[in-house]
């Protein structure tokens, strides 16, 4: 296994999109896609939450991965925009209200990595 570089993680952990998902099945190329492996993970009502909200994510990580924009793309670009971050405010308000969650301090973070090292 090779060491990866932060563009092989995005590739591996980039999400579906409609233009990357034709473009992998026209030119046969394989789909790197992170909805399959979620789907169903959460009950329904969050479920289709978390699908929606990774598909936005999707969506506008195409257009800002665009080089060159036209009118027509920035418009799309601004439209997307604005959906996923009504997506994303409506996850808040819903699924990440529904589920209590709890970060890990520094020093909980540290012990889990020497514990992985010296393994």
């Amino acid at each position: 296994m090779k060491k990866f570089a932060a563009r092989d993680f995005e590739d591996i952990l980039q999400v579906c999109s409609a233009i990357h998902f034709i473009v992998c099945v026209v030119l046969n190329l394989p789909n790197q896609c992170m909805i399959p492996v979620i789907e169903g993970l959460l009950p329904p009502p969050h479920n289709s939450i978390v699908l929606d909200l990774f598909f936005e994510l999707a969506m506008w990580h195409s257009y800002a991965k665009l080089r060159l924009h036209t009118e027509s793309t920035l418009s799309f670009f601004q439209t997307a925009t604005r959906t996923l971050g009504a997506t994303v405010r409506y996850f808040r308000r819903t699924t990440c209200e529904a589920y209590v969650t709890s970060g890990k301090t520094p020093d909980a973070n540290n012990m889990l990595f020497d514990q992985i090292i010296r393994k």
